[in-house]
């Protein structure tokens, strides 16, 4: 099985989400090779005081769109360790509002991997990006 193949899994709900995405309440819509978009509705568990989505919630649906692009292109089903990720917040995200993750892999190399991520809304307006340097986990996905 390849790592795409993990992915298309957890696509069709033949794998299981994990609890933080569940949590979160992203949904794999899209699995390429090295690419990958979630949907996402921020539910009102994720706001700030502010009545806008916490930028720690931001950081890591924009963690996962990265890691996810990293093992749509592995050889076998890969966790990927982030090493760095550098998130830029643009505009606020709100409840009720359906947005895209998009991750796109931008370098693969056998001990590193460079991914870059965006939130769009509906209308492509960009709300966040992240860049992110990430290893393979030498333990197997789950």
């Amino acid at each position: 099985m390849a790592g795409i193949d993990f992915l298309l899994g957890i696509q069709d709900g033949t794998v299981p989400l994990s609890n933080h995405m569940r949590h979160l309440g992203l949904r794999l819509s899209l699995v390429t090779p090295g690419r990958v978009e979630l949907t996402w509705e921020p539910g009102p568990a994720l706001l700030n005081r502010s009545g806008v989505v916490h930028g720690g919630y931001i950081a890591g649906a924009l963690d996962d769109a990265c890691s996810m692009a990293g093992g749509s292109a592995a050889d076998r089903p890969t966790l990927h360790l982030t090493m760095n990720l550098n998130v830029d917040y643009i505009r606020p995200l709100r409840p009720g509002t359906i947005y895209t993750v998009t991750g796109t892999l931008t370098h693969r190399g056998n001990t590193r991997l460079l991914a870059h991520a965006t939130i769009t809304s509906p209308d492509t307006t960009l709300h966040a990006q992240a860049t992110a340097s990430l290893t393979p986990s030498r333990s197997p996905a789950v």
